[in-house]
């Protein structure tokens, strides 16, 4: 009886083998490599490559943005107003991209106006970012938008150090909200692009 048992045993794990052997084998689905680059250096906000990353993942990105090297060389490279295009496209190169994406702070303002109280003082920031999307291969201009002129206005003390424009807490508000915003018509880009 146990020799019975295991010979049916054995004969169903070498069916089962066969049968897999005999079925089409899984195709696998390639995920999109996206190199995401931030500039100009003429007017940096701080952290806005890594909002722009986790605004797409938040959003369903199914794919990945690439070795985290690149961000040391782009911290390197010539990302200024006239270069960084051509620059963006190298760097998709060299991170293997399947597309770069220039997200590209077209707008960063800030006024303050000392209070009537010498003790307040109110900031307004403006900011407008624009994304572009570059084929890494041509360098070619696959597609490009801009987010709406976002603002924002706090009322702090004086007696508080205004903080560097490119990390200032309203101009970091609005760079959140305004990469949100643009996660999703990238995504239906990039879908639309395809593999």
């Amino acid at each position: 009886m146990n020799q019975a048992r295991v010979l049916k045993l054995t004969l169903l794990v070498l069916v089962s083998l066969a049968l897999a052997a005999c079925a089409p084998a899984v195709r696998e689905v390639a995920t999109p490599v996206v190199i995401v680059v931030a500039g100009p250096t003429e007017r940096p906000l701080e952290g806005l490559d890594d909002a722009m990353r986790a605004a797409l993942l938040r959003a369903g990105f199914p794919g990945s943005f690439g070795p985290d090297i690149i961000e040391a060389v782009a911290a390197r490279r010539n990302l200024s107003e006239a270069q960084a295009l051509r620059t963006t496209a190298e760097l998709g190169r060299i991170g293997g991209g399947d597309a770069a994406l220039y997200v590209h702070v077209a707008l960063l303002e800030r006024e303050v106006e000392e209070g009537h109280l010498a003790a307040r003082r109110l900031v307004l920031a403006r900011l407008q970012l624009r994304v572009t999307l570059v084929d890494p291969a041509t360098g070619a201009l696959l597609w490009s938008t801009r987010d709406v002129v976002r603002q924002a206005v706090r009322s702090e003390r004086t007696d508080v150090d205004l903080p560097p424009l490119r990390s200032d807490p309203s101009a970091l508000a609005l760079r959140d909200q305004a990469v949100r915003s643009l996660a999703s018509d990238v995504l239906a880009r990039l879908q639309d692009l395809g593999p």
